[in-house]
């Protein structure tokens, strides 16, 4: 995850504008306010890393954006999701899905939510995974 910000409001903020345009901005605008704990777990099974993030209620995230195709598992909670597309989906769990490698995810926590994201890796070094599964985040780093 990016950002986590708790905000008070509704599912309409992420409502279909200019993807990158609008995902910037938030980055520019939420990056210098408190950020909100998410808790992480970090599991390894053969050939296999787990990553699970729990995020609460009326949090706004901003996920990384993430080199490979991979797995999503949503245990509890439910979120709107924006998508590259500007689509704006309710969605709650359990759900499973998969995601393209490139896509950045906007999320708005409606219920408090666990998710999990499973990558087909041999490594277990948390650096490493960092830099082999996620993009630079040079974009973040860059706004004024």
């Amino acid at each position: 995850m990016a950002l986590a910000k708790s905000l008070d409001h509704p599912t309409g903020i992420l409502e279909p504008r200019d993807t990158k345009t609008t995902v910037a901005g938030w980055l520019r605008d939420l990056k210098n306010l408190p950020q909100v704990a998410c808790p992480l777990t970090h599991l390894f099974a053969p050939g296999v890393y787990l990553r699970q993030i729990t995020m609460p209620a009326g949090t706004l995230v901003i996920g990384k954006i993430h080199r490979t195709e991979h797995f999503n598992v949503i245990e509890r909670g439910k979120f709107a999701i924006r998508h590259d597309d500007g689509r704006v989906e309710t969605l709650q769990a359990p759900v499973t899905f998969v995601s393209k490698a490139g896509v950045q995810k906007v999320l708005y926590i409606i219920e408090d939510t666990v998710w999990k994201t499973i990558h087909a890796t041999s490594e277990t070094d948390l650096e490493k995974l960092e830099a082999l599964l996620i993009e630079a985040p040079a974009a973040l780093e860059a706004l004024p």
